[in-house]
């Protein structure tokens, strides 16, 4: 972030303007899995879909441990990354209030490990409300780090920043596997509930 010819009080402000623009892209994720869940749930698959997006996160845990090019990085996936990243520079160039606000929000689509395990249990909360309030949660968790560290990365030794680096696909991979294990119908309550085995039946009337 652009804040070295700031003051105190405009650091403040612009790392605040950030964040909130980080959430408010959380939210909308939320809001969208929220109601793609609850049709997923009235046809019973959410937690064979848990299963799925946990091995997948699984997947994408080890290529980042063991340092493996991410084969979906190509294509579609790659143009719309460096389109992204072309906005941010936009933005980044502006300085202003309200470019601050607009990195935040490009910033929340952003490809990252941890947010996909965001996405996938925000998929399977069961509601809208409960998917949005997954998704603020998770991005408030991440308040404390997002706000600290542009203000004070200089103090943050070298070493610190390596075991952070290797600390998030590891933290992927335990939530991958915390999915699949939720998805795998061990009948562990909250960790790994049993599937409901009653089927859904809708009363339909012609008039």
């Amino acid at each position: 972030m652009p804040l070295g010819n700031k003051t105190k009080a405009q650091k403040r402000v612009a790392v605040v303007l950030y964040n909130l623009g980080r959430l408010s892209t959380y939210a909308l994720f939320g809001l969208i899995l929220g109601f793609l869940g609850e049709g997923l749930s009235l046809i019973g698959i959410s937690q064979y879909l848990s299963l799925v997006f946990g091995l997948l996160i699984v997947f994408i845990g080890l290529l980042s441990i063991f340092k493996v090019k991410n084969p979906i990085a190509n294509g579609a996936f790659f143009t719309s990354y460096t389109l992204l990243k072309k906005s941010f520079s936009k933005q980044l160039q502006k300085r202003s209030n309200t470019a601050f606000f607009s990195m935040g929000v490009l910033n929340g689509f952003l490809p990252c490990g941890l947010i996909y395990v965001a996405l996938a249990g925000a998929l399977s909360a069961g509601s809208v409300w409960n998917a949005m309030i997954f998704m603020l949660l998770f991005g408030l968790g991440t308040l404390p780090a997002m706000l600290l560290v542009p203000l004070f990365s200089n103090k943050i030794k070298p070493f610190l920043q390596k075991r952070w680096k290797l600390a998030i696909p590891i933290l992927t991979l335990c939530f991958g596997l915390l999915m699949v294990i939720r998805g795998s119908n061990l009948g562990i309550p909250y960790l790994s509930p049993k599937a409901s085995t009653e089927s859904v039946s809708f009363n339909l009337k012609c008039h």
